[in-house]
């Protein structure tokens, strides 16, 4: 069953995020970030001398496994909607799918604010790295970004395992790995900084799944779209039949 939260955490735990995210933008705590970025980027690109690992981000960094992920994420909302065919609960499913697709749709809003952002990406900055590009593989992996903060890539793919998480109610392991499987290939490859993601596209999505939780949109929409919708459709199915 469905439970919002109260506007108090919702006050909360945005305050909370919303200091983490200005903490970017502040010279004295931007250098730290800064800091983690390039250990981050050292370490895990490193790992690319790995040549099976290697094989493997490079694999996941390409756009078809990229298309892969997203059929599989919205294959699953089909599944969602569609799996059962008793009115009532399929009024419920629209009318969350409803409020989803509204809060994303104000949160990739809110990711576009910060698309004058002059950030590159590693791949663009360092120097020495592991370029997947020189690597003798067949695939041809994402490694440069004009604009890498924050991540838009991560946005999606961190809204989509909001609505797995609420609504469908997917474990937090099943969606921490989707997560990583989206998001890792592009840090480890050199297209994003660590913080494009796990501070810039992780804050984003946090307020939106605080969004999901709070306002319970999707009471609305079951009231005055989806169950009159869903009313006339049975009703013609039933004269049909």
């Amino acid at each position: 069953m469905y439970t919002g939260w109260s506007l108090k955490k919702f006050a909360f735990v945005n305050f909370l995020t919303v200091l983490l995210f200005i903490s970017f933008f502040i010279e004295e705590t931007q250098n730290l970030w800064l800091a983690l970025d390039y250990f981050m980027f050292s370490f895990f690109n490193g790992l690319l001398a790995y040549n099976s690992f290697a094989y493997i981000v490079a694999f996941c960094g390409q756009k078809i496994f990229t298309v892969m992920l997203g059929l599989f994420m919205v294959f699953n909302c089909a599944y969602y909607l569609f799996a059962q065919f008793n009115q009532q609960e399929i009024a419920n499913r629209f009318s969350h799918f409803f409020a989803f697709l509204t809060i994303a749709l104000i949160c990739y809003g809110i990711s576009n604010l910060f698309e004058n952002v002059n950030r590159q990406s590693p791949s663009l900055v360092v120097e020495s790295f592991l370029n997947l590009k020189t690597f003798s593989f067949s695939f041809d992996p994402k490694v440069t970004s004009s604009s890498s903060f924050p991540s838009d890539h991560g946005v999606v793919a961190g809204l989509f395992v909001c609505f797995f998480l609420i609504y469908m109610r997917k474990s937090w392991v099943f969606c921490g790995i989707l997560f990583l499987f989206a998001t890792m290939p592009r840090i480890i490859a050199g297209a994003h900084w660590f913080t494009d993601v796990f501070l810039g596209s992780l804050a984003i999505t946090i307020f939106g799944y605080t969004l999901l939780k709070t306002l319970n949109l999707h009471v609305l929409y079951k009231k005055f779209l989806v169950v009159p919708v869903t009313e006339k459709v049975f009703v013609v199915c039933q004269k049909k039949s």
